[in-house]
């Protein structure tokens, strides 16, 4: 009796237990203690393999360098790691507005309190190098050989011709896009901050004046595609930030090209801009439409959506160019002249024309500007699929003499998308405000000076605190039919109001551990 005691007290060596447990086990490892287990003894690292490759690389964010890439090359062409690879991303921001502490000043920009006329200073020669510390020499250097790089695979067929490659040996890939912003870690982007003594995924300070190149996330757009298209990813997710599609040729994303790579798509997050560009191309740089005028506007759009005929999920913002971002009206302005005149509107408008989304099932939209009838023509073919619906900065024009465009939305949404299971809504404008859920409006600031100089950029900023006034949410098919019924005939056209930032988690959602 005492001996089996002693027998049931001995411990067992982990390298005794089946290989099924030892995987399991090390799903309730932190990464420090995984990594040591796994280079502890060969058996642990064979065990655990699978659960390692699904954790640290079904997903991965690549900086566009030759360095990141080469890892990226390597993921693909290892004997086992390639099949667990289902999610890439890529970062196209390299200090793109940024200019880091370490380049030297010049006399002609060193005054500058914007981006407006920076140009990035590749070339200075040797005295101003000899000008600066020996640290700030390297980092400099480091900047100047990073930047060449990046811009070496942004603007030719070489990041196209990286990414085809990898993608080839990806079985698993379903799922592609671009992230920007420090809340993402592309492989790559520490190393650079070391080197250069600053972080390249920050932005900076975007210039109102036009820019001679199409943007680096379209180019990374166009890459992107291309890879898709000539490796023969069926891809079923598509990511994007800031793109010019209507500003890229027809002849780069042909019609043909977009049907070979999206075809397949389930999914999209499409961030449009409509970019501002000089009206004509730099020579010696890639060619680009310069300036569309008003009848194709929205044309590249509704390419880009035409070869999409399986989509399930939309999510679309519609940006103007950087000089008028600005949706929200500060109180005692008039409206903007012009609300008709926006890319926003042209591009909706085409979209609603050309193409039709009888399959979505969720839809978010932002930053769209959009006649009545139009956004209830959007809405028409997907009605009875609809489940999910995310609306945030949207405003409806009216014909003269129409008071209260939301309504026939609200009665549109209650009767005829029975399948309704969740809805936001989000700062939805009119003409000449936004409308409340509350019959008084939040309190307005009262000096109108102040006002018109705190235009808030982005519209997000904390200016009031009731988030009941300005969104309406509701989960759950009976909860969403009675909350639609409510707002329809309870809610109020006030004049312009300001917001605050709303929970983002709410708004953003990241579908691609979901299967279909």
């Amino acid at each position: 009796m005492a001996l089996m005691r002693h027998a049931s007290r001995r411990a067992i060596d982990i390298l005794h237990l089946p290989s099924e447990l030892i995987a399991h086990i090390f799903q309730y490892l932190d990464d420090y203690d995984l990594f040591n287990a796994r280079v502890s003894h060969r058996a642990l690292d064979k065990a655990s393999f699978e659960h390692f490759a699904r954790r640290f690389f079904r997903k991965k964010g690549f900086m566009i360098t030759t360095r990141s890439l080469t890892v990226l090359q390597h993921i693909a062409t290892h004997d086992e790691l390639g099949k667990y690879l289902q999610h890439v991303w890529c970062n196209p921001d390299c200090y793109t507005f940024a200019r880091p502490k370490c380049c030297p000043d010049d006399e002609e920009d060193s005054d500058l309190d914007s981006a407006d006329g920076l140009e990035t200073p590749l070339e200075k020669g040797p005295v101003l190098m000899a000008r600066v510390h020996s640290t700030l020499s390297r980092q400099y250097a480091a900047y100047c050989d990073v930047i060449r790089d990046h811009s070496d695979l942004l603007y030719s067929d070489k990041l196209e011709e990286r990414l085809n490659h990898a993608f080839r040996l990806l079985p698993n890939l379903r799922t592609v896009g671009m992230r920007r912003s420090e809340d993402y870690s592309p492989y790559g982007w520490t190393e650079i901050k070391d080197a250069v003594g600053e972080d390249p995924r920050i932005l900076g300070p975007i210039p109102s004046t036009p820019s001679s190149t199409l943007s680096g996330p379209t180019q990374l757009f166009i890459a992107l595609i291309g890879a898709i298209s000539a490796s023969g990813t069926r891809l079923e997710r598509l990511y994007t930030d800031a793109i010019e599609v209507d500003n890229v040729p027809e002849n780069t994303l042909t019609q043909e090209k977009l049907n070979a790579a999206c075809s397949s798509i389930l999914y999209i997050e499409a961030n449009v801009i409509k970019g501002f560009l000089t009206t004509h191309p730099v020579p010696d740089t890639h060619e680009y439409n310069p300036r569309p005028g008003t009848a194709e506007l929205g044309k590249g759009m509704a390419h880009l959506f035409k070869a999409m005929p399986n989509l399930k999920e939309l999510g679309l913002q519609i940006f103007r160019d950087n000089q008028a971002q600005q949706t929200i009206l500060a109180p005692g302005m008039s409206p903007p002249e012009g609300l008709r005149e926006c890319y926003p509107y042209y591009a909706f408008d085409r979209l609603v024309n050309e193409v039709s989304f009888a399959g979505l099932t969720r839809i978010k939209l932002e930053k769209i500007t959009a006649m009545a009838f139009q956004f209830k023509r959007f809405l028409e073919p997907c009605a009875p699929n609809l489940t999910s619906l995310k609306l945030r900065d949207i405003r409806l024009i009216t014909p003269e003499g129409e008071s209260r465009p939301w309504e026939a939305i609200f009665a549109f949404l209650r009767s005829s998308c029975r399948a309704l299971e969740y809805v936001l809504f989000y700062r939805l404008m009119y003409e000449r405000g936004a409308i409340s859920y509350t019959e008084d409006p939040p309190a307005a600031i009262t000096n109108p000076a102040y006002t018109y100089n705190h235009l808030p950029s982005p519209v997000n900023r904390a200016l009031f605190t009731n988030y009941d006034q300005i969104a309406a949410e509701a989960s759950g098919e009976q909860d969403v039919r009675k909350k639609l019924a409510e707002i329809e005939e309870r809610h109020w056209y006030q004049r312009p109001l300001f917001t605050y930032a709303m929970d983002e988690d709410l708004w953003h959602t990241d579908t691609s551990d979901e299967e279909w």
